[in-house]
């Protein structure tokens, strides 16, 4: 039989969400997240390939260290098979393999937190603007620039945050059994069951009939006496 789990802590502080973006199917677009970051992990591996060990150019890899290079292709190399494994889980619903892919996920938006601030908020936006602009324009172009970076933080930073709290809610659906599993069950319990046997004036034994089953010698469905006929 169906038993009622109780909630725990973490549901009741955050309620997990059940669609995407408040109007699409979690599943697919849960899988469409794994397989773009798969993607995007072997693009990184071929960049980091082509750039330090081929010397191929042009280097797509602009401004950044043969060092941060190196770390970012292997990150993403230790996040193919993790994201293989989440695919799987999802195929199977199988919550222990999904989270696994869920706390890479955490870790790589920290990491790319990390260089999003770093490239807006760490880095003067105002040291590469056009110094023939006059003072006034050019403080005007300072505080544009630096209110763009900022927004561009804050957008990249919530949508991070958002596609982990999507994940995270997958996860706890598959952990509680998912909904369609518990409306499905729900729905065949429904569907056998069968109500007791009574007695019906108006039945045979082979089933239920239309009108009066008087070779039954049972009340008849209206009021009075009943009767049979030989």
């Amino acid at each position: 039989d169906l038993r009622v789990q109780p909630r725990r802590l973490d549901d009741e502080m955050l309620p997990p969400t059940s669609s995407f973006l408040c109007c699409l199917p979690l599943r697919p677009c849960i899988k469409a997240i794994l397989w773009l970051n798969l993607a995007q992990c072997v693009i990184c591996c071929a960049m980091g390939v082509a750039n330090l060990m081929m010397d191929y150019t042009p280097n797509y890899a602009y401004a950044s260290s043969a060092a941060a290079q190196v770390s970012s292709a292997a990150w993403s190399l230790v996040g193919i098979p993790i994201i293989a494994v989440g695919l799987w889980g999802i195929e199977s619903r199988s919550e222990p393999l999904l989270r696994l892919y869920l706390y890479y996920l955490i870790i790589s938006c920290l990491i790319d937190t990390y260089y999003l601030a770093e490239v807006f908020i760490l880095k003067d936006a105002c040291a590469d603007l056009d110094k023939s602009l006059e003072k006034a324009g050019q403080a005007f172009a300072c505080g544009a620039a630096r209110a763009f970076s900022v927004t561009g933080l804050v957008t990249l930073a919530a949508a991070m945050l958002y596609i982990v709290y999507a994940v995270w809610s997958f996860c706890q659906d598959l952990a509680d059994g998912g909904s369609s599993t518990a409306i499905a069950a729900l729905l065949k319990r429904a569907e056998g069951y069968k109500a007791p046997d009574e007695h019906r004036p108006w039945s045979s034994p082979a089933g239920p009939a239309i009108g009066y089953d008087s070779a039954a010698c049972s009340i008849p469905p209206y009021l009075g006496r009943g009767y049979s006929i030989s």
